[in-house]
């Protein structure tokens, strides 16, 4: 923001660059809506697997699962304070994958293998 010490970004930037991280500099609302989107928003639905699933199915679990839910072990408490301060970044975004959600059941109840192969194509190029 224009009122961040211009020294303490220099510092804070060659310690991440110390590490081997790569740093960018962008403003608070674009970081908070992009953390959202890669960080905040995987945390949430990591969660809602995780609170789905059935005790008796956790019998058969594995490395797909296991992947999927790793993020749901965070601290919840740590976990609350960042969806409690990214609140509206986070209920937009959760709208968004209700919308695709909706969207993906249509395709699977249409039965139109070549759609269904299409969604699951897009992903695949994201991942």
């Amino acid at each position: 923001t224009k009122n961040t010490d211009n020294k303490s970004v220099t510092k804070i930037k060659g310690f991440w660059h110390a590490l081997g991280c790569k740093c960018k500099t962008i403003d608070p609302v674009t970081h908070d809506k992009l953390v959202c989107q890669i960080s905040h928003i995987p945390h949430i639905l990591s969660s809602i697997l995780a609170s789905n699933v059935e005790d008796k199915a956790l019998e058969y679990k594995s490395t797909g699962y296991k992947d999927m839910t790793r993020l749901a072990k965070g601290d919840p408490l740590l976990w609350k304070d960042i969806i409690s301060s990214n609140k509206d970044n986070i209920v937009k975004e959760l709208k968004k994958y209700n919308k695709s959600i909706e969207k993906f059941i249509q395709v699977i109840k249409k039965g139109n293998e070549k759609e269904l192969v299409s969604v699951l194509e897009k992903a695949r190029n994201k991942g």
